[in-house]
C-alpha cells in the first residue's frame, strides 16, 4: 500500500473548505495515481468509490476518494482509507486533450 492516505479530519476540513468557498475557477480535471485507486478499493467490502471535491489547507483543489459498500454507504472507519494526493488541472494537465478544451 502506498502513502496516499489522509485522515478523516483532513477530509472533513478540506471538503468543508470546498463547500464553504467553491473555487472561482474549479479544476478541469484531476490526475489520480493508479495506486491511489487500488488502495481505496483494496478492502473486500468496497464495491465502488465516491469522489468528493475538496480544497486543502494550501488552497489546492483536491479529490478525496472514499470506498463505498454494497449499500451505497461511505466506508470511513479504521479499516478503510481516505485517499487524496490528486493533482488538479490546471496546472497538471499534461498533454493537450480534446476533453480539457471543452466549453
Amino acid at each position: 500500500m502506498s502513502d496516499f492516505k489522509i485522515t478523516l479530519e483532513d477530509a472533513i476540513k478540506w471538503i468543508t473548505n470546498w463547500r464553504n468557498e467553491t473555487p472561482k475557477e474549479p479544476a478541469k480535471a484531476h490526475l489520480i495515481q493508479k495506486q491511489a485507486l487500488l488502495d481505496v478499493m483494496e478492502p473486500s467490502d468496497v464495491v465502488a468509490v465516491r469522489a468528493y471535491m475538496a480544497v486543502d489547507d494550501d488552497g489546492v483543489q483536491k479529490v478525496v476518494l472514499v470506498g463505498v459498500d454494497a449499500n451505497d454507504q461511505d466506508l470511513i472507519d479504521d479499516s478503510h482509507i481516505l485517499v487524496d494526493h490528486s493533482k488538479p488541472c490546471p496546472p497538471n494537465c499534461g498533454v493537450e486533450s480534446q476533453l480539457l478544451n471543452l466549453k
